[in-house]
């Protein structure tokens, strides 16, 4: 597993992640401009992305969103409540390929964990991603973690 921070603060978070089977983008917080610029210095094509997961839906988590979704075909991740809080008419709610979370889950070869994260918004996520014995662990805005993902985190690369 590849891991890469494209942008992390105030002004916008993207990272990204590859293993054999996926390119992802956790949070996708800066423009689309930005973005492909970051990723064609890995050699990586916006094409490529086939995998978005939100954390949460401040602006500076998903700017691009609905521009890239527009250009380009990823599969979404994010809770239903995150979705709620969108505005009625923001396109992620008509997306195909939206995928509702709320649980753990696999993307193939990717493990993936989450942890509830204390922010303000209504729902924000912080993810534990595992390929093949190895795992990054991704969480921002969050002033309180529950100690009850301690031994979670521990020992993670």
């Amino acid at each position: 597993m590849e891991v890469c921070v494209l942008a992390s603060g105030s002004e916008g978070n993207v990272t990204y992640v590859e293993t054999d089977k996926h390119k992802i983008l956790l949070d996708i917080g800066m423009n689309v401009k930005y973005i492909t610029s970051q990723l064609s210095e890995l050699n990586v094509s916006p094409n490529e992305i086939d995998t978005i997961l939100i954390s949460h839906v401040h602006d500076d988590h998903i700017k691009a969103l609905n521009q890239f979704i527009k250009k380009y075909d990823p599969t979404i991740y994010m809770t239903k409540t995150m979705v709620d809080e969108l505005p009625l008419d923001a396109p992620i709610r008509n997306y195909s390929d939206l995928v509702l979370y709320n649980d753990d889950f696999y993307l193939d070869d990717i493990k993936i964990e989450l942890i509830k994260t204390s922010h303000d918004t209504k729902d924000s996520r912080g993810f534990i991603l595992t390929n093949n014995g190895k795992s990054v662990v991704y969480l921002t805005d969050t002033g309180y973690l529950n100690q009850k993902y301690f031994k979670k985190l521990a020992n993670k690369n």
